[in-house]
């Protein structure tokens, strides 16, 4: 390709990074345009329709792949190809799979925790042993149980920072975002990354309904599913001083405030004594197993 045909490619580029603050994209344009909504991307790419050239020229770039034909006849847009050319040897490979790998490729790890807010009903999850989809964190009009599930909530999150285990009180200095939602609707809502940080053991139903994905085939509990969500809430806080007291509460929350939800409309009844033995070993299974759970 002469000079004249890459520098046409350039100014195009140059055009299209106007105005734009690309430092969280890791300054570059392919990527803001990847991560940009349908309009944004639109809007910057159309910035090089400015760019005058001939039409051999245009046709010789269209050839190579770096621009094709904009809106407007007689004007031109670059291609992802075109966007790469100018920016490959600035930005480089490595650079651009690394954005790639930090904003769609990684899972739980040591540098990511849920806010506290989620902890809390991942806590209630936990101790109401809604293990499946016939137990569930139902948020459904008819069901009549989101006032219920709202108590719940707000004594998990005085337990939990009690106990230090969060380091707010998120439910109960609650402040709802709407004026019309129920506020355990807009509580559990908003926990769209839980699936992800929890390599998709928090799963929700088509119905507003929410579980964790603990058991198996046969319906026999995972407990290395339930250790790995348990390690998720309580991390490096639970130790050979508390963690009986902890596994205890998280026992009896069961039967203390779940069980005439459970008796109401849960198909399968998790409130037998093996639940209490399978939660308690999967508390000691977390606390000495923290780090290296795989599920």
């Amino acid at each position: 390709m002469d000079d004249n045909l890459e520098s046409l490619v350039q100014v195009m580029y140059s055009s299209c990074q106007g105005g734009l603050d690309l430092k969280k994209y890791g300054n570059s344009l392919l990527f803001y345009l990847f991560r940009s909504s349908a309009n944004s991307r639109s809007e910057a790419l159309r910035k090089s329709e400015e760019v005058v050239m001939t039409s051999n020229e245009a046709e010789c770039l269209k050839n190579l792949g770096l621009i094709r034909n904009g809106p407007s006849l007689g004007h031109y847009v670059l291609t992802a190809k075109g966007v790469w050319f100018c920016e490959k040897d600035i930005i480089g490979n490595d650079v651009l799979i690394d954005l790639i790998d930090r904003d769609y490729f990684k899972t739980l790890s040591k540098e990511e925790h849920l806010n506290d807010k989620l902890k809390v009903v991942l806590a209630v999850a936990i101790a109401s042993r809604t293990y499946s989809k016939q137990a569930l964190i139902s948020m459904r009009v008819e069901d009549d149980l989101r006032d219920r599930w709202w108590g719940l909530f707000q004594e998990m999150s005085t337990f939990l920072h009690t106990n230090c285990i969060i380091k707010t009180d998120p439910i109960n200095t609650y402040k709802s975002s709407s004026s019309i939602e129920d506020r355990s609707s807009d509580i559990i809502r908003h926990t769209d990354s839980m699936p992800r940080l929890t390599r998709s053991i928090f799963s929700k139903t088509g119905k507003n309904g929410y579980y964790l994905d603990i058991m198996d085939e046969s319906g026999v509990p995972v407990i290395e599913r339930l250790a790995y969500v348990i390690n998720v809430v309580f991390e490096d806080n639970l130790n050979v001083s508390n963690i009986e007291d902890i596994a205890r509460y998280m026992i009896l929350f069961f039967r203390k405030n779940v069980v005439e939800i459970a008796y109401s409309t849960f198909e399968e009844q998790y409130g037998d004594i093996s639940y209490d033995q399978v939660i308690h070993k999967a508390f000691y299974m977390a606390m000495e197993n923290r780090g290296k759970l795989m599920v």
